[in-house]
């Protein structure tokens, strides 16, 4: 994998992942830990913390303290991805946004339900 040397502040870098491609995620959220806060906004309940923390401590003795620059918030549902989206104040800090869509293709929620 070779996006990490892409990384620079003040950059913005999207990542198209398929859901097989979660390895490439975990690197590179634990590469963003590493060098300050990043934030993880999770539609597909697929972020791995248990293998980010493994990655974490093949560089750093430090886990439990560079693990607290990962701030990792959920969504079940398409409501919460829309809380989610609008709540999330804006930061000059990485945000990875995970399948942000996998809420929105419930097919039991009607276009005109109500929030």
């Amino acid at each position: 994998m070779d996006i990490l040397p892409a990384l620079h502040n003040r950059k913005m870098l999207v990542l198209c992942a398929s859901h097989s491609d979660r390895e490439t995620v975990s690197v590179l959220t634990a590469e963003l830990a590493l060098r300050g806060q990043v934030t993880v906004l999770d539609g597909g309940n697929r972020f791995q913390a248990y293998r980010v923390a493994q990655l974490l401590r093949q560089k750093t003795t430090q886990v439990d303290s560079i693990a607290k620059n990962i701030f990792i918030r959920r969504a079940f549902t398409c409501y919460q991805m829309l809380a989610l989206l609008e709540g999330t104040p804006s930061l000059h800090q990485p945000f990875i946004i995970m399948d942000l869509l996998a809420t929105f293709y419930d097919e039991h929620v009607s276009a005109d339900a109500p929030r």
